[in-house]
């Protein structure tokens, strides 16, 4: 599917984890497609980790995730991984989680500090957004990773005097965008 986990999947799958020593087993969680694809492959993930985990005992289980389902999706892989005493380690993606969380009940509250607090570590994409799960769930280990971008082998280098911006992201608000265009406007 499009966004930012995608990226970040695709650039971590790409790399020579072998040179390194490290066996990777990647299992797709999500599809964008109807409902009925959506649950069957999540399904199928969750047979696949539960055969991982009596098969291969892997030394943790690394998930991303977003908000709303994609935090159910991400609980029901801990539970599975937590029922075999593997480490669960939790990417945030979600800019709007903290949002998310503050307009559930207090009982859905409740469970997603259960989740991060059953979580060995969570990554998160800055600053904001690690006060803000430890705003949630005090003491919990997070670790910030920011987005990578895969540079090209060569790069040109423009001799012109112009400005040239280059914006990877969905054209929304909270990306800033108009702030940008108003900063250099002002400038």
């Amino acid at each position: 599917v499009k966004g930012g986990i995608t990226s970040v999947i695709q650039q971590i799958l790409e790399n020579d984890w072998t040179r390194e020593g490290i066996q990777l087993r990647f299992i797709p969680t999500y599809t964008d497609r109807n409902p009925a694809a959506k649950a069957a492959v999540f399904a199928e993930a969750c047979c696949r980790l539960t055969e991982v985990m009596l098969r291969e005992r892997p030394d943790l289980v690394y998930v991303h995730m977003s908000y709303k389902g994609s935090f159910v999706r991400a609980r029901t892989l801990q539970k599975i991984a937590l029922r075999f005493h593997v480490p669960f380690v939790m990417h945030l993606h979600g800019s709007e989680f903290e949002d998310w969380y503050r307009s559930l009940r207090p009982d859905k509250q409740k469970q997603v500090r259960e989740f991060l607090g059953n979580c060995a570590h969570v990554i998160v994409l800055g600053e904001h957004y690690r006060k803000s799960i430890q705003s949630i769930c005090p003491g919990v280990s997070v670790e910030i990773v920011h987005n990578a971008v895969k540079l090209p082998e060569e790069i040109t280098a423009l001799n012109d005097t112009e400005n040239r911006i280059l914006f990877l992201g969905v054209l929304i608000r909270r990306k800033g965008v108009k702030d940008l265009l108003r900063a250099f406007a002002m400038a």
